[in-house]
């Protein structure tokens, strides 16, 4: 397969590559190891069944890697437009990481560079619950995919680590955070699960 040409075809059609640079530093976490319907073809208008309170199967489907609902070049054709703007230094870039989650390329365990700084942008695995060893689903990696996603320890980590980046915040006083009472503060750490992950 020409993965670079549909990649072009589906950017083309979609629009997606139009999508304005977020402007931060960005993740863009996404599952790719499962087949995802891409384009389903039908040879009679699908409306006639429909119509009548019957589903019309369609007669050709297509699929790419994704994670079973989105295909993968959703996530990646923004992330390398973004990228390439990054490296050839166009106003108000910043780096975009790739995260394929359950890949073993480039496997990664932190988010961050030295000093909480993501300074390049990069292609990376992260683990993900379905290729560790005392999973069910090792092999077939069908529990880990579009709905999924939330509930996957290692993704939580992976949010925990940017929400704990000692940021220091210019206007503290105008952040929502400060004008909580100390109580509001402590009950938000102590019910937010993906404050309290304990690192592995």
């Amino acid at each position: 397969k020409n993965y670079v040409l549909e990649n072009q075809i589906e950017s083309d059609n979609s629009g997606i590559a139009d999508l304005k640079n977020p402007e931060v530093p960005t993740s863009l976490l996404y599952y790719s190891h499962l087949q995802t319907i891409s384009s389903v073809h039908y040879r009679k208008s699908p409306r006639i069944s429909t119509d009548n309170n019957f589903y019309e199967l369609p007669d050709v489907k297509r699929t790419s890697p994704g994670d079973a609902t989105v295909t993968r070049n959703s996530f990646i054709i923004p992330g390398y437009k973004w990228i390439w703007e990054h490296e050839h230094n166009l106003p108000n870039s910043e780096p975009v990481r790739m995260v394929d989650l359950c890949s073993s390329f480039n496997k990664k365990e932190k988010v961050y560079d030295e000093n909480y700084e993501i300074r390049n942008s990069e292609f990376h695995g992260w683990q993900c619950q379905c290729n560790t060893k005392n999973s069910e689903q090792k092999t077939s990696g069908e529990n880990c995919n579009h709905s999924t996603i939330v509930n996957d320890n290692y993704v939580l980590d992976y949010l925990s680590q940017v929400l704990n980046s000692n940021d220091n915040v210019i206007d503290v006083e105008n952040t929502l955070a400060w004008q909580l009472t100390e109580a509001e503060l402590t009950e938000i750490h102590q019910e937010c699960h993906i404050l309290n992950i304990a690192r592995q």
